[in-house]
């Protein structure tokens, strides 16, 4: 009982990305593109509205301020904003 012994121990959380292409949401409704978002793995964050006849349709889809585009890889689990149609031409 007389060793005293010294265990260094190094944990490398290794952190994997999983990368989904953007599904193509663009002129559905924001409730159904949310559902597809979200079973997907990615998060709607936030919802922007501007002028279109199309009240609640997606018109385009943003990450970190960007448009994307269908089919552009995004991280899971990323945050996305939606622009809709507020029903005003």
């Amino acid at each position: 009982y007389g060793d005293h012994r010294d265990l260094h121990l190094s944990i490398r959380r290794q952190r994997q990305m999983c990368i989904r292409d953007r599904p193509n949401v663009i002129q559905i409704t924001k409730r159904n593109a949310e559902s597809i978002l979200t079973a997907l793995g990615f998060q709607v964050l936030e919802y922007n509205y501007v002028d279109d006849i199309g009240k609640d349709m997606v018109l385009d889809v943003l990450y970190e301020g960007e448009k994307i585009l269908p089919g552009q890889k995004i991280p899971m689990n990323s945050g996305l904003s939606l622009i809709l149609g507020n029903g005003k031409r």
